[in-house]
């Protein structure tokens, strides 16, 4: 895959945008434009992006490595803990989106 890559499609009805960084492949909603990779572990990799309707910088993980239910319950208590905590050196949660396959 090409970095960079960027092109307009269309998954049930929705635009979105999919997006190369490197081997990764990202699709997103148009709101966001990912910028580059800038980290990864174990249920997936994170990039920087520009969210457009805020005009700010976010952080857009892509969760792909969920193997059992087990797994699945950490990342629903990531998202809700993300969700509920407000503390200026903790990053918030603005959204979250799911492609089914």
């Amino acid at each position: 895959m090409n970095y960079g890559l960027n092109e307009k499609i269309t998954i049930n009805g929705i635009e979105l945008v999919r997006t190369v960084i490197g081997s990764n492949e990202y699709i997103l909603p148009l709101r966001y434009v990912a910028k580059e990779l800038i980290g990864f572990g174990s249920f997936g990799s994170v990039v920087e992006a520009i969210d457009t309707k805020l005009n700010r910088s976010v952080a857009i993980k892509k969760i792909q490595n969920i193997n059992d239910h087990i797994d699945l319950k950490r990342v629903i208590r990531e998202i809700v803990i993300l969700k509920n905590v407000k503390h200026e050196n903790i990053i918030g949660l603005l959204d979250v989106f799911f492609l089914k396959k």
